[in-house]
């Protein structure tokens, strides 16, 4: 990930712990590829969830990515929200790597708190044929 100032500190903490994390969550050296399609963020308007449109959206990726060509391709994701975790487990894809929010703190202090349905980062991948 590239090295980004960023005025909010619990975000620009956040950012330094994935660009560490980064060798987990490394598509690239993981598949030994060179094509990467990455969702950075699979989310719906609150009063629009439910109705498969975010679904609907990774599905409409999928398809173009695959008449682009030529495969494999992989597609890589994260998912913080139960929703984002639910589309992406459907949809078949990999969990590469996990954290709870709770085990990342900086100085003593955990830089996300655990929210309604938030309460980890689960890092996806897919192969695409």
């Amino acid at each position: 990930m590239p090295e980004v100032k960023l005025a909010h500190k619990k975000f620009a903490l956040t950012m330094e712990y994935m660009r560490h994390r980064q060798d987990d969550m490394d598509v690239y050296k993981r598949f030994k590829c060179n094509k990467c399609v990455n969702i950075a963020f699979l989310g719906t308007h609150r009063d629009h969830r439910g109705k498969g449109l975010a679904t609907s959206v990774l599905k409409a990726a999928i398809a173009f990515a695959k008449e682009l060509g030529p495969t494999p391709l992989y597609f890589h994701g994260e998912g913080s929200a139960l929703a984002s975790q639910k589309i992406f487990e459907n949809l078949e894809f990999e969990t590469i790597h996990r954290c709870k929010n709770e085990e990342y703190k900086v100085d003593g202090e955990v830089l996300i708190k655990n929210t309604e349905d938030v309460k980890e980062l689960i890092c996806y991948v897919k192969e695409i044929h």
